[in-house]
Formats: structure tokens, sequence, C-alpha cells
């Protein structure tokens, strides 16, 4: 069947000429019939049996990975949540369940200290981005765990596995790195791809900042760091957020106005307005609101 035939049936199909078949037409039911089948049109029984037949291929190729599969190669970032290592995969090859790259980002939870378990911020960051699939949000591809011993207490350590990208914006701001109008605009353009994403799925970062912002080689742009991320929820009557939410969110030079006069009912917009500074800091190369206090950033909300 010619691409012409693929319109002509398509357009019949939308135009319902096919609705109420008769004894006729059998002939032109059967190449409909296997015009969508080459198209792979399936029932949902025949759909769902597809993508478990894919899912457990899939893990069959990667083998359920552990930590022992992985060679550390530096440190490359540090913070309360734990560290981050540049780490390759051993025995790489492109039919591995990494198909990106050899190389991935190993981001060690630390749980030593933890009395009740599991950090419930790792728990959010995981569920949330098994959810939000996106090329300008970074892919978590794995959970892994390390063999317990004297020197972890015994207890073992949880990573997540990440997609490695070489930058992050706060260290090209660091190093005074000269953005061109061009670039700043596909940056820009690119972090907003992801929010809106993450918006539209009911899902707010309240930590952007350049520190998350991460960039590849390419020029890919990626948003990371979901430890602080929550559900909103929707607009009530009044016109608030009707949920109230934790109030010391996002970097201080970074953060919305309603949350430095104090409100724990906001939703996405702080977001928008994180993404604002990033752009005024890549224009002018320092931060636009810097302060050591939320009393002297406010003041300059005045000026």
């Amino acid at each position: 069947m010619d691409k012409e035939d693929e319109k002509k049936f398509e357009n019949q199909i939308e135009e319902g000429e096919f609705e109420n078949p008769t004894a006729g037409n059998e002939s032109i039911f059967q190449e409909v019939e296997c015009f969508q089948k080459e198209k792979k049109y399936y029932s949902c029984s025949e759909f769902e049996e597809l993508k478990l037949n894919e899912s457990s291929q899939k893990i069959s190729e990667y083998k359920k990975l552990n930590m022992s599969s992985y060679q550390k190669v530096n440190q490359v970032g540090e913070g309360t949540f734990g560290k981050v290592y540049k780490a390759k995969l051993k025995n790489f090859t492109k039919k591995t369940f990494h198909a990106k790259g050899e190389f991935v980002a190993l981001k060690k939870i630390l749980v030593e200290n933890e009395r009740e378990g599991f950090p419930i911020t790792a728990i959010r960051e995981i569920m949330i981005l098994k959810k939000l699939n996106h090329p300008n949000i970074v892919s978590l591809y794995d959970i892994v765990t390390s063999k317990a011993n004297c020197k972890n207490g015994f207890k073992g350590n949880v990573y997540l596995v990440f997609e490695y990208m070489e930058h992050d914006l706060s260290g090209l701001l660091a190093k005074k790195y000269d953005f061109s109008v061009p670039m700043i605009k596909c940056i820009v353009r690119q972090i907003f791809k992801g929010i809106e994403f993450m918006h539209s799925n009911n899902i707010m970062h309240r930590d952007l900042k350049p520190a998350n912002i991460l960039v590849n080689n390419q020029g890919e742009v990626k948003i990371g760091d979901f430890g602080l991320a929550r559900y909103f929820s929707p607009i009530n009557l009044s016109g608030i957020y009707s949920k109230k939410y934790t109030n010391g969110v996002v970097t201080l030079w970074y953060r919305a106005p309603e949350l430095l006069l104090g409100s724990s009912h906001y939703g996405p917009s702080l977001d928008v307005w994180s993404l604002g500074c990033m752009l005024a800091e890549l224009v002018l190369g320092y931060p636009l609101f810097r302060g050591k206090s939320e009393f002297l950033i406010s003041l300059k909300f005045k000026n």
C-alpha cells in the first residue's frame, strides 16, 4: 500500500465512510484492517501484552545491575543529600540498559543519620522522576545498592543512577563563561520546556538554581535534583492554593516574593520566578538578588 492509498484510507476512516459496512465491502475492510496492522494499532489486551514483553526484554538485557557493575571515576558534587560521583559502567555495550553512554552519575543517598529509615526526600525524588520522562529533565536510570560492610555500618549504601551531564550552569557562570544571546535563548528555552512539562503534571520543583541546571557537551540542558519537588494542589474558589507547604524552600537568591513574605500557600509560579532570576544572571554575569538574609533581599524589591 503506497502513501496515497494510506492517506485515502485515513480520510475515509475519519469521515466515517466505513462505520456501516455492507456485504459488498469485505475486500475494502480487509485492506483497512491490513493497513491498521501496518500502522501498529492494537487492542487494549494486545497493547498490554506487548508492553509486558518489552519490559521483560529490557530487564533481561541489563540483568539487574548492582553497585559492583560500576567503577567510580571521581567525585563531582556534594551536598546535604549526599555525594555525586562520575562512574563508568563496566562491560559497556550498546545493548546495555543505559543506552546513552558509557558514563553515568551516581548520587549516594545518606541513610546513616536517618532514624526512620530511607529519607522521604529521596523517596519523593524517585517517585517524581519515574513520572517525568522529558528531554529537558534528567533521566533516572536505576537504583542500586552496595554490599553491607563495616565502613557503612553493615547497612549498605543506596545510589541513584542518572545520565551523566558534563557541566552545570553554576560552574559555567563561576568560570565567567561568555554566553552569547543565542546561547542564552537556547538554554532558557530548554529550561522553559522542562518546567512546562513539570507543571502540566502538577509538579513544582521548588529549588531551581544554576547548580541544578545540567548541561552536556552537545548543548542539551536538563533540570536536575528533584529532592524538594512536590505535587501542587489546584487553586480554590478564593483564588489561593488550598494546600499548605513548607515555606523554607528555594535557595535564597532565587526565592520568589511570596516565600520571602512568609506565605505557605503557593504554587508553580515560584519556579517561573527562579527561572527569571537565572535569565538575568546569564545576561548580567552575576546574581540579580544577592543578600545574606530574607530581609536584605526584600529591601531590594522595594527599591
